[in-house]
């Protein structure tokens, strides 16, 4: 007993002898937050506070130097002549440190000179610089845009490939007397290289292909943004689970680069299954399968299943990569779809090609389609085969791609076809959509979203179902269920539209972490004349902003037709 006494004894002193956790706080008075801050982050007993134990006699030491660490920290931002007071004083276990500022004058800069001379004295990088320098006479000295200015110097040489470019001059003046400075900055460019010789380290694709991928040619002038653009696109074609693009300076020679690429061949082939709900086709199945590298020329073969209550869809499609194949590709592809949304039912098999084309922001389809299908909707059954030809444009811009919180999207197209190549009607049909979204401070949203499509033909009888035009669901007017509103025959059966005209405004808020809450109006009709009657909609959702996108879940409610009952709707995916 006596034993176990004494060795608790022993015990607590040795805990008593243990520097005591504690915390500091530091506190400095005088100056703004962001000068503030950097007198913090420059304190040795800043980086001490971080500490699991805290030493009293450490914390008297470091904060002996606090005078002198801040003083230093001032002149990073002009200020040469300040008046430092400290007080140091424990609460407790923790302890408190006050440093009291009066910053006094600043350094302001008198004389400034930034020059490029050499070659590239004229490139434009380097003029935007000049012109819009950090560094002006008549502002407070910051040491920090002394230094940006010759690192960007320097970044635009490295990009633009000045790779002998130094400081010629390079000084910085300051009288802390009279609290002025004087800032000389001389860059020569030396020679502008140009891209050497392509070494290419691969065996997964024809390298004409691969050149064909980059954005730069043996010969041109060198751009370090060129390089990093072939990189990425080189990684979105799927072919590579590897791709290094990268200049070899070491051995650069006749104002020219050489140029590496080395790649290693990705997994080529990828399986899919997804399994879904949504209120307009309840619950969803869907398989994917794709070899992304059928051959060393680039082809790829995608093959998909998707089922649902309402629409199955067996497609398969092979992908050619043409012209500049990160901005063109061909598609070939067959597709049987089978389309029941309630008393309408659509069977068809669908053979086409498909070019892709991108210009800049904008993209292009250019495509021809074999359609042979069987419709039974209203009191009428019939086969139809068109040959359609079409156009379409379409353009996406935002914030961000998977939880966007501005900008726009807008898709139209333009098709048809005549009897004279055997199809069962000549028509041309117009369609387009657009989405834009608008932020109403940090965190409200507002979501404008329109549809519109028209049908020119003599003979709208002989139109398949899938030409046609329906409105209703959740992508439509929320207030009626997928694809319910159309014109009707004698017998009050769908027959689907001629014109399409449909809107919807959204507003949502953010309430707490990623949820939110919306309120919304849809209204529109898919209908044969402009008397016909506009239906409208009201409605509340919920916002889900998750990991995989936006899940919606809305209730609506026409008001325009007193019979119909509330509608729920569930959909995933972005707003653009």
């Amino acid at each position: 007993m006596k034993r176990a006494a004494a060795f608790a004894l022993t015990v607590a002193g040795l805990i008593a002898a243990l520097p005591a956790s504690a915390e500091i706080d530091i506190v400095v008075n005088g100056v703004d937050d962001t000068i503030a801050s950097n007198v913090r982050a420059t304190l040795s007993l800043s980086s001490y506070a971080a500490a699991e134990v805290v030493n009293d006699q450490r914390v008297r030491q470091l904060f002996a130097s606090a005078e002198g660490e801040a003083s230093e920290a001032l002149q990073a931002y002009g200020f040469y002549n300040p008046e430092i007071k400290t007080h140091l004083e424990s609460v407790g276990d923790d302890w408190k440190a006050t440093i009291d500022i009066v910053p006094g004058p600043p350094v302001i800069l008198q004389e400034i000179v930034v020059e490029v001379v050499g070659p590239g004295q004229n490139h434009r990088e380097f003029l935007s610089l000049i012109e819009n320098p950090l560094l002006r006479p008549g502002n407070r000295l910051i040491h920090a845009d002394y230094e940006n200015t010759k690192r960007e110097l320097n970044r635009i040489a490295n990009e633009f490939g000045f790779v002998e470019g130094s400081f010629s001059r390079n000084r910085l003046e300051v009288d802390p007397v009279k609290n002025i400075a004087n800032a000389f900055i001389t860059y020569a460019t030396g020679p502008r290289y140009f891209f050497g010789d392509l070494q290419i380290e691969q065996d997964v694709i024809d390298e004409d292909l691969l050149r064909r991928y980059l954005r730069f040619s043996e010969g041109d002038p060198y751009d370090s943004k060129l390089l990093l653009s072939s990189t990425n696109i080189l990684f979105d074609t799927g072919f590579f689970s590897t791709i290094d693009v990268v200049p070899l300076r070491a051995v650069a020679a006749d104002d020219s680069v050489p140029i590496r690429v080395t790649a290693v061949a990705g997994k080529k082939h990828r399986w899919g299954l997804g399994f879904g709900y949504a209120s307009d086709t309840a619950e969803r199945i869907s398989a994917a399968w794709t070899n992304r590298r059928v051959n060393r020329r680039g082809h790829s073969l995608l093959a998909t299943v998707r089922y649902s209550s309402v629409t199955t869809i067996g497609r398969a499609s092979y992908a050619i990569p043409v012209g500049d194949p990160a901005l063109e590709r061909l598609t070939l592809s067959f597709a049987t779809i089978e389309d029941e949304p309630g008393d309408i039912k659509s069977n068809r098999y669908e053979l086409g090609s498909t070019l892709t084309q991108i210009f800049g922001p904008w993209q292009r389809i250019i495509d021809l389609f074999v359609i042979d299908e069987d419709s039974d909707f209203g009191s009428s059954t019939q086969q139809d085969t068109f040959i359609v030809p079409g156009i379409g444009f379409g353009r996406t811009h935002s914030d961000n791609k998977l939880r966007p919180t501005r900008g726009f999207r807008i898709q139209s197209k333009l098709s048809g076809s005549h009897t004279a190549v055997g199809a069962s009607a000549s028509f041309t049909r117009i369609e387009t959509r657009a989405r834009i979204l608008i932020p109403l401070g940090s965190r409200n949203s507002l979501l404008l979203r329109g549809e519109s499509g028209a049908i020119l033909t003599g003979s709208f009888s002989n139109m398949s179902a899938s030409q046609r035009f329906f409105a209703g669901g959740d992508n439509s007017i929320r207030g009626y269920s997928y694809k319910s509103l159309s014109p009707r025959d004698q017998d009050n059966q769908r027959i689907g539209g001629r014109y399409l005209a449909t809107g919807s405004i959204e507003f949502t808020r953010r309430l707490f972490n990623n949820w939110g809450a919306a309120i919304f109006t849809d209204g529109g009709n898919a209908f044969d004349s402009l008397d016909d009657d506009f239906e409208a909609s009201v409605g509340l959702g919920v916002r889900l902003f998750s990991p995989v996108g936006k899940i919606s879940v809305d209730i609506a409610q026409s008001v325009t037709d007193s019979d119909s009952s509330k509608q729920l709707h569930i959909s995933i995916g972005p707003d653009l």
